[in-house]
């Protein structure tokens, strides 16, 4: 007879136990019928139950669940006394006892008098009933400590939880002094009562022989399926893949005297006698009539948060008088109807703190004022805007500027309609003031960071069941959108192998093959702030030698950088020492055959990084000292394209190069590798703000092996490989 034949669940039908009695008050309990046993036990049916009354129809199944019963096991105190512990009643009397006396192993908490039955199990060998008990309204309460076991084995054969059914401790001698006893009393969904249990584990032996069952118990978990780790492990670690954390919440009046407070800011640096007008972003056609997704002008929202299109903001300084006024379109039902809900004057009040709102249907009276150099006078509240010959626009640095000319097309247009006006660019004190974060919008940015950590931990996770790149792709944006990101800072970027070699790869529809690197550059948005991260992992979770080995270069130099961070240092001095480590092991690798540099740029084309915020690659001067509060990217990188020596102009010195180089080139073509981290400068140096992603190669192994166990993906969603 098997372990788990010893362990197989009895039910009794028993009538006519008169010494059980129901409480009235106690809803009647249900026991299910058992149609479906999947194992029954090679056991003889009739049994011997010692210390039962009236057993008849004994039955051998698989389980009892739903079943009721009072369970008493308690004394009482002295006379006169009053403990503080469960209330015990009888039909007669009525007494309060102390803590409930258990079997040993037992969790007996004496501010309760409720148990639960969780299981109820039969030992054929010893005939010892094991009745399991967990607290009522206790999480994980259990009887006593190898309950965990039951239930892991009641999970592997894929039965159905217990149902829970309250248990008292009651007193069944009436009149009298309580009698240290066990009574169970069971009864069916007709109220019939099935058995009584009168210290069915023996009133003088119940801890030795509750001993050998919890004996028999851990073997069968052995057997079955390493199950005593559940029971007698310590607490699990922590999940592998970090969940993002909490959106940080702001008080409206926070939010305000943030918009006001960098409003105050740009009229500081505005001439006297001047205004500002800013003009939300013009719809962008994705196709025909179709557009993309409305994402309002950075500095729009800096300076208001409004994220509605058709608006308009104006400031002007005239000496210490500064005045603000916000031109926006009236709510129409048909616009709603299509497009959504619009903001009312006083949700655009609450937003961003700005009193004085004016309706779009006035905007191009202002515009004309504008022009004429004439002040504006509203038709209602008596507003009124004056003239001024300094006007302040966002407008191209020059007519090169071509990603200028495209985004502030329409400032453009307007400035040109001024005529001979004094019209100032805007942007420089916009750059100015952003490239300096404040606290406010480091927990935006970091939030962004957040749930980008987790997208890239979830693909980290899942990449060995991937066969395509968009695959994994989908598990980013799938992670941005279920954190509520606005969406992605930029195109995300997933190459695989010789992809991984592009720098901006888009079009991810190339295979992922297992012993390749897969490269994912991929940043959230979130309240107009973006994340940049890029890691490089194995597709199978383990690094090549010829891998680790490009990676470990890349990984030096951040570490360099981030070594020479601190306030005061220009950014051309990181830019230096990064291309100082990248060259140094390029030139160990038999990559390069002088360290001059320019041979390496053959391998690492690009610069360190770039300054972060509302903008992918934001605003600001590099040469511009660092200082708390800046933040921007640490991402070095080397990318042996496999026809990159093919490109090369037919000369006698690179002929000479490619034949030095040609062995390593073999070696290690096709890798690519660029790993960049969110770097927030402080008063002492520098802060990782995506550290929580694991980024050296033995903790991307390492998290790798752990993470992949936390993805439930099954072969229907990822196709096997072939």
């Amino acid at each position: 007879m098997s372990i788990f034949n010893q362990l197989t669940m009895v039910q009794l039908t028993i009538d006519n136990a008169n010494e059980c009695q129901r409480s009235k008050t106690e809803p009647r309990p249900l026991v299910p019928v058992v149609s479906d046993v999947p194992f029954v036990p090679d056991v003889p049916i009739v049994l011997i139950v010692p210390d039962v009354r009236d057993v008849r129809g004994v039955s051998v199944v698989l389980d009892v669940r739903g079943v009721h019963g009072v369970f008493a096991n308690a004394r009482c105190p002295k006379k006169n006394r009053t403990p503080r512990n469960a209330e015990v009643r009888s039909r007669k009397s009525q007494c309060r006892v102390g803590r409930p006396r258990l079997r040993k192993g037992l969790s007996s908490d004496a501010s309760s008098e409720i148990w639960n039955l969780e299981f109820g199990t039969w030992n054929l060998e010893s005939g010892i009933w094991n009745l399991e008990f967990s607290k009522a309204g206790t999480q994980n309460s259990r009887a006593f400590q190898a309950f965990q076991v039951f239930q892991a084995i009641h999970f592997f054969h894929s039965f159905q939880p217990f149902q829970k059914r309250a248990v008292s401790f009651k007193n069944e001698t009436p009149g009298g002094r309580w009698k240290p006893e066990s009574l169970f009393c069971v009864y069916n969904k007709a109220n019939t009562k099935l058995f009584r249990v009168a210290d069915v584990l023996g009133q003088i032996n119940i801890e030795e022989k509750m001993k050998k069952a919890i004996i028999w118990i851990i073997i069968a978990a052995f057997l079955l399926s390493g199950l005593t780790a559940v029971v007698f492990s310590q607490p699990s670690a922590a999940p592998a893949i970090r969940v993002t954390p909490q959106a940080p919440r702001f008080t409206d009046a926070e939010r305000q005297a943030e918009l006001a407070k960098r409003r105050a800011a740009v009229a500081a640096k505005m001439e006297d006698k001047s205004m500002l007008v800013l003009l939300s972003a013009e719809p962008k056609i994705y196709s025909n009539s179709v557009n993309y997704v409305f994402r309002q002008e950075n500095n729009f929202v800096y300076l208001t948060g409004l994220k509605q299109g058709g608006a308009v903001f104006v400031m002007t300084k005239d000496g210490d008088a500064v005045s603000e006024y916000l031109f926006l379109p009236r709510r129409n039902p048909v616009t709603e109807t299509w497009d959504g809900k619009m903001y009312s004057d006083d949700e655009a009040r609450k937003i961003s703190g700005l009193k004085t709102i004016i309706p779009t249907t006035e905007r191009s009276a202002f515009f004309d004022a504008l022009r004429a150099k004439q002040p504006f006078s509203a038709k209602a509240d008596g507003i009124t805007i004056g003239a001024f010959d300094t006007v302040y626009m966002l407008l191209p640095s020059s007519p090169n500027d071509g990603n200028a000319m495209r985004e502030f097309r329409q400032e453009n247009e307007f400035r040109k309609e001024l005529g001979e006006r004094n019209v100032l660019n805007a942007r420089p004190i916009f750059a100015q003031l952003r490239l300096v974060k404040s606290p406010y919008e480091i927990k935006l940015m970091q939030h962004a960071i957040d749930i980008s950590t987790e997208a890239h931990m979830r693909s980290m996770a899942m990449v060995h069941h991937a066969k395509w790149e968009y695959e994994v792709q989908a598990e980013v944006e799938y992670t941005f959108r279920r954190r509520n990101a606005d969406y992605w800072g930029y195109p995300s970027i997933v190459g695989c192998g010789q992809n991984a070699t592009t720098l901006h790869y888009q079009i991810p529809k190339g295979e992922v093959k297992s012993g390749e690197l897969l490269l994912m550059d991929v940043g959230a948005e979130y309240e107009h702030y973006t994340a940049d991260i890029t890691r490089t992992f194995p597709v199978n979770g383990k690094f090549s030698k010829e891998q680790a080995e490009i990676y470990q270069i890349v990984y030096d130099a951040q570490e360099a950088v981030a070594k020479m961070t601190k306030p005061g240092v220009r950014f051309a001095a990181l830019q230096g020492e990064a291309a100082r480590v990248i060259e140094e092991g390029l030139f160990e690798l038999g990559l390069i055959t002088a360290k001059d540099g320019t041979q390496f740029r053959r391998w690492y084309m690009h610069g360190l990084g770039h300054w972060l915020g509302m903008n992918v690659h934001d605003v600001g001067e590099y040469g511009t000292p660092l200082a708390p509060g800046m933040v921007f990217t640490n991402e070095p990188g080397i990318y042996i394209r496999p026809d990159a020596l093919e490109w090369l102009p037919d000369t006698p010195e690179n002929r000479d190069f490619i034949a030095k180089v040609k062995p390593a080139f073999e070696k290690y073509k096709s890798i690519g590798v660029r790993i960049e981290d969110d770097m927030l400068v402080t008063p002492t140096g520098v802060e990782w703000m995506n550290k929580a992603l694991p980024r050296s190669i033995p903790d991307i192994e390492s998290f790798m092996a752990r993470a992949s166990k936390e993805m439930n993906y099954t072969a229907s969603i990822f196709p096997s490989r072939h």
